[in-house]
């Protein structure tokens, strides 16, 4: 008999695998160094020079600037030895123009002045301006 010839065999098929997505897992949070971190620095700013006190004598309060500087003409020419060489103030208050000498150096100065002007005869009082 002739040789049977066996038929040949179907090519393999190929089958794919199907695979899930890929997904890239989420990036780690980035390490910490271990850094020392330096201490605040503190801006060290000067103190400010001491401000002027402000206290002054008042020694009358005009409705114009006119009579406020009358009055201070007659006040420098008699009081003298009490004024030095302090400059009068002109202080405006709304309407009114106080008339004050100063700055002193403290409260007690100013009432030391005071208290002289005012044993010589002139008003005057203490005040912070």
């Amino acid at each position: 008999p002739p040789p049977a010839i066996t038929p040949p065999a179907p090519p393999p098929t190929r089958e794919v695998a199907q695979l899930p997505p890929i997904s890239t897992p989420p990036a780690p949070p980035p390490a910490r160094d271990s850094v020392a971190l330096a201490a605040p620095v503190r801006a060290t700013v000067p103190k400010p020079a001491p401000a002027p006190t402000s206290w002054r004598v008042q020694l009358g309060a005009y409705a114009r600037r006119a009579a406020a500087e009358a009055v201070w003409s007659e006040v420098k020419i008699q009081q003298k030895a009490v004024i030095g060489a302090k400059p009068p103030i002109f202080a405006v208050d709304g309407s009114v123009v106080k008339l004050q000498l100063g700055p002193f150096a403290n409260q007690q100065a100013a009432r030391d002045a005071c208290a002289r002007l005012a044993f010589s005869g002139r008003a005057c009082f203490v005040t912070q301006g």
